[in-house]
């Protein structure tokens, strides 16, 4: 097979063609790209469909990386932990936990996400609860003296997500204040419990809001609001199972990521889906 040495969108392609010609020569082999069912980080259906942030940028590594096959597969963590690295590499965006250190080698950081906020439904109890309570000079709130100040509110959290150190100690003095539930459609199940008025509030990604805002109905909109106790970011990264070739990749990843997060692409995939507050 003819490799072509050029690519508009990659001034790096000299290193990929180096690269690419190698692993042809030895066959292709093939990465499995992890996807969730997540939006909008994964939009699985709909009319944004497959235009979710990491959607995009799988697409943009892929195509850097056309000396491999890949395959998106939906899956869950799991799945992935029990997989034999040594037939399937799999790759996929995640944080950098004591849980996914075990699993995954991991590239440079490859996007930034504003952390967690807290959510709460237009028009409700909560929403008043917000608008009284003291701010700082930046807008934020603390969970921890919002809950000391209201006893009887309760918080939706899902059990596999980590939401920072400062947010697990007010899990820990507070347990009566929180309510969990398995992941799966995560982030549907706890907005449909605030729905429920099942819980007054819950810690989620602000693009999650704003993605499932642009879909719901006007009298069912969720506000988020800023935490003291909360890292205003989050990095992201990509990780490849520890087999050989998934050290390769990331290798490989690393190598172009950089130039590949200035491109107009890369960073419209990047905020998409972040408003604005």
């Amino acid at each position: 097979m003819k490799l072509t040495c050029y690519n508009r969108h990659f001034p790096f392609v000299a290193i990929l063609c180096l690269i690419t010609s190698s692993a042809w020569g030895q066959g292709q082999k093939s990465i499995e790209w992890a996807k969730f069912d997540f939006a909008p980080f994964f939009i699985l259906q709909g009319p944004y469909k497959n235009e979710g942030t990491g959607d995009i940028i799988y697409k943009l590594l892929q195509q850097a990386l056309p000396q491999y096959k890949h395959h998106n597969v939906l899956t869950n963590y799991k799945r992935i932990a029990r997989t034999n690295i040594e037939k399937t590499t799999i790759c996929t965006g995640t944080f950098k936990r004591k849980r996914t250190l075990k699993l995954y080698h991991f590239s440079n950081p490859v996007v930034t996400l504003p952390s967690h906020k807290l959510h709460y439904l237009k028009g409700s109890r909560a929403e008043e609860l917000i608008n009284a309570a003291p701010k700082s000079l930046h807008n934020k709130l603390s969970l921890e003296a919002l809950i000391s100040t209201n006893p009887d509110i309760k918080i939706g959290l899902l059990k596999q997500r980590r939401y920072g150190a400062d947010i697990n100690k007010i899990q820990q003095a507070y347990p009566q204040q929180f309510k969990y539930w398995a992941a799966g459609n995560g982030n549907i199940n706890v907005t449909e419990m605030l729905r429920k008025n099942r819980v007054d509030f819950t810690l989620e990604f602000p693009s999650v809001s704003y993605y499932t805002n642009i879909n719901d109905k006007p009298e069912q909109l969720l506000k988020r609001q800023a935490l003291t106790e909360n890292h205003p970011s989050l990095q992201t990264f990509i990780g490849c199972t520890k087999s050989p070739l998934g050290i390769r990749v990331i290798g490989q990843i690393n190598s172009i990521v950089d130039e590949l997060k200035t491109t107009p692409d890369f960073q419209n995939a990047a905020i998409k889906w972040v408003p604005k507050n």
